[in-house]
Order: C-alpha cells, then structure tokens, then sequence
C-alpha cells in the first residue's frame, strides 16, 4: 500500500513499519480514523531506519488479512516496529522501545507507604531458546525458515532448553529475524522483575513507555522500569 510519510504528505510505497502504523490509525477505509502524533512517528520512522549491520533495522512486509479489532492489529504491528502504541486524548503517540534515560526517580518519599508489589519471573518460566519463523523470500516459492537462538550453556547441555517459538510472517530476512530472536531472549532472561505502586501527583506527568527510576528500602537502588500501563485510582 501507498502510505503517508507527513501529515498529509503525498503517498508513496513504504516498508517502514513507523509510517504503516500511522496509515492504519488515520485510515478511513479500512484503519482506525484516529489521529497520530506525526512528531513520534517520525522518531519512530528514524529508529526502524537505523543501520544496524550495515541494512536497516527494521522493515515490515505484512498482509493484514482477517478482520481484527483495530487495537488488536495495533498490538501486532508494534511488535513489528519495536515500540508503544500510546493513546493520549484523541491521538495515538508511537514510542520506539529502546535504550534510554529515566525522566524521573521515584523514592519511599514519592511511592504511598505499603503500595510497592514487586513480581520476580521464576526461572522455570523463563525461555532458554527462542525460534523464531520468518518468511524466506530468497526462495521461489517463498517459504518458512526458522532462526533460533540459545542462552549460554543450552548447546553444551549445562542449561535447561526451554523452547520459546514465534511466528513472524511480517519478517522476509534472515538478520532480522535473528536480531528479533536475540532480543526476545534477552527480554526473556533480563526483564524478569516487575513493580506496581501508587504515588502522589507527579504520576500525572507519567505515561505509558517512558522510562522511570525507583530507589526504595525494600531492595532497589535506581532500578530502571518501563512504564506499561498508568492509570488514576483515586
């Protein structure tokens, strides 16, 4: 499909999942008929574009071919663009997923007493080995190929093989899917501690995606989260 680049720019074909994402927002025909903040998607645009391995890190080629709720086709494509997907009043903001700064740190002083839960992942859970399938379109037909990749210690028998396997059709090369692999395990082993808490009136400043620090006596010192969900509660 032709696609935007600009708010009301002219379309053209694209393979860049940043700009597919906002189409299927705005889209009358068949999309959202939402608004996007075109300033992320342009920074989202500049993340999926960036040279990794000398090729761009990102590029998605996907046929959306059964009638899903939109957000359930939002949830599926940000995974193919590495980012959030966050409503904010009539718009939706796009906000790559990757290495950052805290924008704000949160103490005993600023989390109300008795709120802060920390969930740790068991280890049981947690996938040794990732498989991942993309399409092969070096072949003719294309085809299924799988990537897999493993934890240290799998190969040589001294790590339990717990088998993660995942579907990517939107994904048509090889160093790609490997990456995605790569990063799905490394999600898997290190992103294994979660936090939920109440805090005062600076949580209004807090959305969804940013990055946040908590230093607390129960056993953090400037541990970095991502925010995945911010709601009111009273």
């Amino acid at each position: 499909m032709k696609v935007r680049t600009t708010s009301g720019g002219a379309r053209s074909y694209q393979d860049n999942a940043a700009y597919i994402i906002a189409d299927f927002i705005e889209s009358t025909p068949d999309g959202m008929r939402r608004s996007v903040d075109w300033a992320t998607v342009a920074t989202l645009a500049a993340a999926c574009d960036a040279t990794v391995g000398g090729e761009r890190k990102r590029i998605l080629n996907l046929a959306l071919d059964s009638q899903q709720p939109g957000e359930t086709w939002l949830t599926v494509l940000r995974d193919y663009a590495g980012c959030w997907i966050v409503p904010e009043g009539s718009a939706y903001r796009l906000v790559p997923d990757v290495v950052g700064s805290s924008i704000y740190s949160f103490t005993a002083a600023n989390i109300v007493a008795g709120t802060l839960k920390l969930d740790k992942r068991g280890s049981s859970q947690t996938p040794t080995c990732v498989e991942v399938t993309y399409t092969d379109q070096t072949q003719n037909p294309w085809r299924d190929a799988p990537v897999t990749v493993y934890a240290a210690g799998v190969l040589a028998g001294t790590t339990p093989r717990r088998m993660s396997r995942i579907s990517k059709p939107g994904i048509t090369r090889h160093s790609e899917a490997y990456r995605y692999a790569v990063e799905r395990l490394n999600e898997s082993i290190l992103n294994d501690l979660s936090a939920s808490f109440v805090c005062f009136d600076v949580g209004l400043t807090i959305q969804v995606g940013d990055l946040i620090d908590v230093t607390h006596p129960i056993g953090l010192t400037a541990k970095v989260f991502r925010v995945v969900r911010a709601e009111p509660v009273g």
